[in-house]
């Protein structure tokens, strides 16, 4: 699975972080003058002629991220499945443990610069503030992929919460999400 998009014409690198509406901005980012897909799953390596490039990603509420990867990584395809049979509180174990790779943004994002955050929640009106060429591209953001239903806080338990919050602790406090919101959401 690619990860990356990037244009050399419009001078931008997109870093797609699992589970931020990553499919939904690969559609409309490719469709822009010289875009195409670079890196891999989990590298994120801007190559060298691209450093100076305008470079974004989209971030979501960690808890609701986390749990989207594991619903995702649960299931059987190609590009997952590690956690197939997990139970929620095995695959919280799993991580903590350092097994099933980041779970974190800056764990996909390496030390990257970040011109711009787009955070999931306010998607898709952020996305067409971006300052992709001379502002005269007409982005919409199609709606794709697997969405939480409303009992997505049933996952989660006061301890869970609170080692999941650990995990992600650095996505809390860089992207100001509030360590309580597996409740107030």
């Amino acid at each position: 699975m690619i990860n990356m998009v990037i244009s050399h014409e419009l001078k931008f690198v997109f870093l797609g972080i699992p589970r931020t509406a990553n499919r939904a901005m690969h559609r409309v980012l490719l469709k822009l003058p010289g875009a195409f897909r670079g890196g891999l799953l989990h590298e994120m390596g801007i190559p060298e002629a691209c450093k100076s490039y305008f470079t974004f990603c989209c971030v979501r509420n960690p808890y609701r991220r986390f749990l989207a990867y594991y619903r995702w990584r649960g299931q059987n395809h190609p590009w997952g499945g590690d956690a197939v049979g997990m139970s929620f509180e095995d695959y919280i174990s799993a991580m903590e443990r350092g097994d099933l790779g980041p779970c974190t943004v800056r764990g996909h994002t390496g030390q990257n610069r970040l011109d711009r955050i787009i955070k999931y929640e306010e998607l898709p009106e952020s996305f067409t503030s971006l300052p992709l060429g001379d502002g005269s591209l007409d982005l919409e953001l199609p709606r794709c992929g697997q969405r939480l239903s409303r009992h997505w806080k049933m996952f989660f338990t006061e301890h869970n919460a609170d080692r999941v919050y650990e995990l992600c602790k650095t996505d809390f406090e860089e992207f100001g999400y509030c360590r309580h919101s597996w409740k107030e959401e």
